[in-house]
Formats: C-alpha cells, structure tokens, sequence
C-alpha cells in the first residue's frame, strides 16, 4: 500500500476497528494497519466490513473508549 511510508508521520492518537470475518481487509491487514502507526490501538469486532452497522453497540463502545482516552491530553477537545 502508498500509505505505509507515512503512516511513521502520523502524530494523532489512531484505533484501527477491523472485522473478524472482513474479507477485503483482513484481520491481517487490520493488524498490520495497527502495527505501522506510532502508538496505534487495535480493537477486533465480529463482524465483516461493516462492523459500525453489524455491529453498532460493540463499535460505538469502542469508539466512546478511544474518545475517552483522549480526555484531559493536549489537542484534544473535551467538554465538562
């Protein structure tokens, strides 16, 4: 992929969301995704390509904990 040369200039906190059962990116490629940028977090769903749809309540849960782990640090927004 064109992206991975740069993904090293990435600054901004990532979580990379893949499905378990996605064939046009495979838990390999999620992996892989995760492991090329600085700092990246990797959270697997049981789902194929569309996990915010298969599965909404376990993606939103783990979009709510990566927003929450930005809390309090610099650059991020947070309301009280």
């Amino acid at each position: 992929s064109t992206l991975f040369p740069y993904t090293t200039l990435f600054r901004s906190p990532y979580r990379v969301i893949g499905g378990t059962q996605d064939p046009g990116t495979t838990p390999a490629d999620a992996e892989l995704i995760a492991r090329s940028i600085p700092g990246a977090k990797l959270t697997m769903l049981d789902a194929a390509h569309l996990s915010n749809i298969e599965r909404a309540p376990e993606y939103t849960q783990a979009l709510l904990d990566f927003l929450g782990e930005g809390a309090g640090k610099p650059g991020i927004a947070t309301s009280n």
